[in-house]
């Protein structure tokens, strides 16, 4: 499960116009993405 998150955050840094744009313009890093991303979606499911 959590391999599966850091893949989706990885996915998303590397192309942020799909889903993840509105928080990645917050961290330019891919690992600050991973975080933030990990910790949103534990936030929100």
């Amino acid at each position: 499960m959590q391999r599966r998150l850091e893949s989706d955050a990885e996915n998303r840094c590397l192309n942020g116009r799909a889903y993840g744009s509105n928080f990645i313009r917050h961290s330019e890093l891919c690992e600050g993405a991973r975080l933030e991303f990990t910790m949103s979606y534990q936030a929100n499911y």
